[in-house]
């Protein structure tokens, strides 16, 4: 998985990318407001969409069979308060495929 990160960043997800790392570093997570900042993002911005660089990625890696049909997507989004995404989620299992502590 370590190469769907390495896809992503060179394909213009680098804010994804660095989220994922993010996410991983925390436990699994990372919030509205560290994407933002990750991303230098206007606070008028939206998220829709967001994770759609990291999911075609592994959607193509599926397709070329570099990952198993039933690998994960990347990036979750998580709804605790309503219609805007309050963060997005990697699964912890990934950490060990992606390469990181």
């Amino acid at each position: 998985m370590l190469e769907s990160l390495t896809r992503l960043e060179r394909e213009g997800g680098w804010v994804q990318a660095r989220a994922i790392r993010t996410a991983l570093a925390n436990g699994g997570m990372v919030s509205r407001d560290e994407i933002y900042a990750i991303g230098s993002y206007d606070p008028e911005r939206m998220l829709r969409g967001w994770t759609r660089p990291a999911n075609r990625i592994v959607a193509g890696m599926r397709k070329e069979g570099v990952i198993p049909s039933t690998a994960v997507d990347l990036l979750e989004p998580v709804y605790d308060h309503g219609v805007q995404a309050d963060g997005f989620r990697v699964r912890p299992e990934l950490a060990s495929l992606l390469g990181e502590e």
